[in-house]
């Protein structure tokens, strides 16, 4: 409501290139713009805290220095911090992000639409604000377009519960899930041990815990409530198999199947947790990848592949997913599909799941 309160109050057009006068920014704007090529505005940092906005800058540099991004786009950058300030770097790097000047959301909404005029937003941002109220400022007030999930769409997959309801009355598999809010909830004792717990609205695998007795179980069930207001307990899967299944729009709206990319689990490694996928953050501040043992295209049987498509794009129906979707399914010991969870957001870094899937294929570089 605000952000369409905004669109139709504060953001009438005004005379091309018109610029509040106190705004200073590191993007050179005098550069021409060859025809028949497409700005690109990468949006990066975090409203939330500085650890998303750490994953979020060590994904922006990762895709701004791909080999594909300068032969696609003209790449224009903006940053936005903890405090809810703008900046406009020159590129992500630390240097360049501390150099630009802070500004207000009205003066770079103002300078956004007049003067840089993106023809596309391509978002880095993985905190709940940035997946939801970010996108729809670009699309809903800017009228730029958003790579990959309307607002909406990542609205509702950003809630684990809800989505695995939406997609299970679609016919997706699911594991059994109890929704709790307080951690003393009576239907705990009755959980089927072992068993998940983890932040209805959380990423990254934040307060994911794998419980075996009623102790743990209350513990993390507490603990997973200092990061959100609801947590979801569910059915364990024991490994099995970890399996990413990705799909792309094609242009005729068909759905294009990707070669599958599986993250190895075991019993003695059975869950895919945050030092899995991201080490500490180093002396400047700084994420990088955690070493985890993956493979795409993975070995999988036609019976298991087609059941996995048959799901994913039934999941991509469900929640309306637009331009591509990604969903990571555990597969049990007997063979048996669930899906654990929808991950609609992609770096278009080179070597993050979806970029390594379509090197597989024809489409290569779908961005």
């Amino acid at each position: 409501i605000f952000f369409r309160f905004l669109q139709q109050y504060y953001c009438p057009q005004l005379p091309t290139n018109a610029m509040s006068p106190n705004l200073q920014t590191s993007v050179d704007t005098t550069a021409p713009t060859p025809p028949g090529t497409r700005k690109a505005i990468h949006v990066f940092g975090s409203t939330k805290d500085e650890y998303y906005s750490a994953i979020s800058v060590y994904y922006a540099k990762e895709a701004a220095e791909a080999s594909w991004m300068p032969k696609t786009y003209i790449n224009q950058f903006a940053c936005v911090s903890p405090d809810l300030m703008w900046r406009f770097p020159q590129s992500p790097n630390k240097a360049d992000v501390e150099a630009a000047k802070p500004h207000t959301l009205s003066e770079a909404m103002d300078y956004i639409r007049d003067v840089l005029q993106p023809d596309v937003m391509i978002p880095h941002m993985y905190c709940p604000p940035g997946m939801t109220t970010y996108r729809a400022l670009f699309e809903q007030c800017l009228n730029v377009p958003v790579v990959g999930c309307d607002p909406d769409c990542m609205s509702l997959t950003t809630d684990k519960f809800q989505s695995q309801a939406v997609c299970q009355a679609y016919g997706v598999t699911i594991p059994v899930t109890t929704l709790v809010e307080k951690a003393d909830d009576p239907r705990l004792p009755s959980v089927t041990l072992p068993a998940i717990v983890k932040p209805c609205c959380e990423d990254n695998s934040i307060g994911l815990a794998l419980v075996h007795s009623t102790e743990e179980l209350y513990k993390a069930v507490e603990h997973a409530l200092t990061t959100d207001t609801r947590v979801v307990v569910q059915q364990y899967i024991p490994p099995g198999r970890e399996i990413r299944v990705g799909l792309v729009e094609l242009p005729d709206g068909t759905l294009q199947t990707l070669p599958k990319y599986e993250y190895f689990v075991s019993p003695e490694d059975p869950i895919r947790t945050m030092a899995h996928k991201y080490t500490d953050k180093d002396d400047q501040g700084e994420l990088k990848l955690a070493t985890s043992q993956r493979k795409c295209p993975a070995d999988v049987d036609p019976e298991l592949e087609a059941e996995l498509d048959r799901q994913a794009k039934l999941a991509h129906k469900a929640l309306k997913h637009r331009d591509y979707s990604l969903f990571d399914f555990r597969v049990d010991p007997q063979g048996n599909v669930y899906l654990l969870e929808a991950c609609p957001y992609v770096s278009f870094t080179p070597g993050c799941p979806l970029m390594v899937m379509t090197d597989h294929t024809d489409l290569k570089c779908p961005v």
